[in-house]
């Protein structure tokens, strides 16, 4: 394994933080048509 990654709702600010402090690094977000909210995806290299 070479990337973790992580994603979550764009407005869940307490598991943001948490990935901010683990290291993780914002990549983008995911929009999908038929998903209601927007996920923010995070990514680290190992």
């Amino acid at each position: 394994m070479k990337k973790l990654v992580a994603i979550t709702t764009a407005d869940n600010q307490r598991c943001i933080r948490l990935l901010d402090k683990l290291g993780l690094q914002f990549v983008g977000n995911i929009e999908e048509p038929e998903a209601a909210p927007t996920l923010g995806l995070y990514a680290m290299e190992l």
